[in-house]
């Protein structure tokens, strides 16, 4: 027994005519006649008193009905069901984003976009972000990103900036601008895993200004380096667009001199990916960014 031979006699039974359950089925009539054959050898007897004049279930087909349409429902459920589920993964893009990006990308894209296409958020650093846009798993991603082979399309946003993160009664509060050379404390940064590009800007800086021996770089995440630096292990130093989003009780953040070292920001795509919106998502990041409203300091 197939699906088309059910949803033949759920139709012939509820129209009790062969010719009106064909056009209902968008069938031919002999091809509805033929899978009630088939239903009928199927189960082992007859489901309708046929004459030429009229047709009327017999007491099997009067008893397999409501088992019948039961299925039928079911199975149509199946299919609705599917076809919104592939619908909806036409309209939503998977996009990754570093940790310092993600809230300003809700407040200023995700309002701007039409409602057929929606956003879906998954936080991960730079490397792990491409590795899922090439294995099909993000439509995009957001960070800091390496030199990129020739399979990934990208667009700048910008650059990360810098800020001591410090305790509030600090020196560098007073003076109110931090230099890597003259900050005499441990220097305190991200692990280099995450984001490997980000951190060796960052690492040649420090090299640049003479304080290698002093970093301090087995940290992840902006709580565990304001931690440490209210404990007094040395000061932060974490992206500004981070630490625009997190006020911590106790904890300054204080901007680097505009000699202090940057990382290019950037989306990044797969060229071959033909998702329908994904062309509209990275038209309406470029527009506001273009504008000034991402304002990912």
């Amino acid at each position: 027994m197939d699906l088309r031979q059910l949803e033949c006699f759920v139709a012939v039974a509820e129209e009790l005519h062969f010719g009106r359950a064909a056009d209902r089925l968008h069938l031919a009539q002999p091809a509805v006649s033929q899978a009630i054959r088939r239903f009928e050898a199927a189960i082992g007897g007859r489901v309708f008193e046929r004459t030429t004049r009229s047709v009327a279930l017999t007491p099997l087909g009067e008893q397999l009905l409501a088992d019948a349409r039961r299925a039928h429902r079911a199975v149509e459920a199946v299919y609705l069901r599917g076809r919104d589920l592939a619908q909806q993964a036409e309209r939503d893009i998977r996009v990754g984003y570093a940790d310092d990006v993600g809230l300003q990308l809700l407040g200023n894209v995700v309002p701007v976009l039409a409602g057929d296409v929606r956003l879906r958020w998954r936080q991960l650093g730079t490397i792990a972000q491409l590795t899922a846009i090439r294995n099909g798993e993000l439509d995009a991603g957001i960070g800091v990103a390496p030199e990129l082979d020739d399979d990934l399309a990208s667009m700048p946003l910008g650059v990360v900036r810098l800020v001591a993160v410090v305790p509030q009664d600090h020196p560098l509060t007073r003076i109110g601008v931090a230099r890597l050379a003259e900050i005499d404390e441990p220097l305190l940064f991200w692990q280099r895993d995450p984001n490997p590009t980000f951190h060796d800007v960052v690492h040649a800086a420090i090299v640049a200004a003479g304080r290698a021996g002093d970093l301090i770089s087995d940290n992840y995440g902006l709580a565990n380096i304001a931690s440490r630096a209210v404990a007094g292990d040395g000061v932060g130093i974490a992206p500004a667009s981070l630490a625009s989003q997190w006020h911590i009780p106790g904890v300054a953040y204080v901007p680097f001199d505009r000699d202090a070292p940057t990382a290019p920001r950037l989306l990044c795509w797969l060229r071959s990916n033909d998702h329908p919106g994904l062309a509209r998502f990275v038209d309406t990041t470029r527009q506001q960014a273009e504008r000034g409203a991402l304002r990912l300091v």
